[in-house]
């Protein structure tokens, strides 16, 4: 799940909820990859990206 401000114009950040984190993280990397995204881990603090 995907979860984003709706009254902003751009979007600056979103919170993604992982269930499985084994099929989620490739499609994640090639995400940011693609996009020149960051992703952070928000438990421990780790960039990705």
């Amino acid at each position: 799940m995907i979860e984003y401000p709706t009254t902003q114009d751009a979007i600056q950040q979103a919170i993604v909820t992982v269930t499985d984190q084994d099929v989620a993280w490739p499609v994640l990397s090639r995400i940011c990859r693609s996009l020149g995204w960051k992703l952070q881990d928000m438990e421990s603090g780790q960039t990705f990206g």
